[in-house]
């Protein structure tokens, strides 16, 4: 019977913890939407056109090749696989397009530009995601 009951318990522990991280992860999101809704009504900026703003994404070498070449081979990296996505980009964000008008090719290739961009915002998004941030 103690065994039984024991069992038990730890079952209902694991389901309330699941369920504590359920509601947290949805309490998150819900907030997240509310200041995404109230930035846009303010006008103030979204983090990740505060991202997109930072010239530093497309300029700045990463500095670790290892880890480039290894986004790259995993996320299939090539313009053309991004071409898609460039384009998207670039109709969706008047700064990346006005970097991409200033910097290349004066400054940095077409390439290097758009691979630095996806590259670091993987890392970006994958940082927001850990922090519950928007």
């Amino acid at each position: 019977m103690f065994s039984w009951v024991q069992q038990q318990t730890q079952a209902l522990g694991r389901d309330l913890t699941e369920f504590a991280t359920v509601v947290k992860s949805d309490a998150e999101t819900i907030a997240r939407h509310a200041e995404l809704k109230r930035a846009a009504k303010s006008g103030a900026e979204t983090p990740l056109q505060q991202f997109q703003g930072d010239i530093h994404v497309y300029t700045d070498p990463v500095g670790d090749d290892d880890k480039l070449a290894q986004w790259a081979a995993t996320a299939g990296w090539s313009l053309a696989a991004f071409s898609e996505a460039v384009e998207t980009t670039l109709a969706g964000s008047d700064r990346v397009a006005t970097f991409h008008g200033e910097l290349v090719p004066g400054a940095v290739s077409d390439e290097e530009f758009w691979k630095r961009y996806f590259f670091r915002l993987q890392i970006w998004e994958r940082y927001v995601s850990r922090r519950g941030g928007s």
